[in-house]
């Protein structure tokens, strides 16, 4: 996610079935000061856009087809829905 568009809903944070064994508070996914990780974490998705798009070219596995952006996008599915991934697949 791009640095500036999170609004601070938690919703990706809720939905994270990634949690730790040790404490279930920590999850994959966490919240944290925008203000703090905001100027941090740009040049990070500035590099993140410049990486070139995968080759579709490449033998067809379930394993390299994933590295492909999808062809369909649904922006209005809800949290946690997992469509826009099955329908990658």
């Amino acid at each position: 996610m791009a640095p500036e568009d999170c609004t601070g809903c938690r919703l990706c944070v809720m939905s994270c079935p990634g949690k730790s064994k040790t404490d279930p508070r920590h999850r994959a996914i966490n919240m944290a000061d925008k203000l703090e990780w905001r100027d941090k974490e740009k040049p990070a998705y500035a590099f993140f856009l410049t990486l070139p798009e995968a080759d579709r070219g490449l033998r067809m596995n379930v394993k390299t087809c994933q590295l492909f952006d999808p062809l369909f996008e649904y922006s209005g599915c809800c949290v946690g829905c997992g469509e826009t991934q099955y329908i990658k697949l």
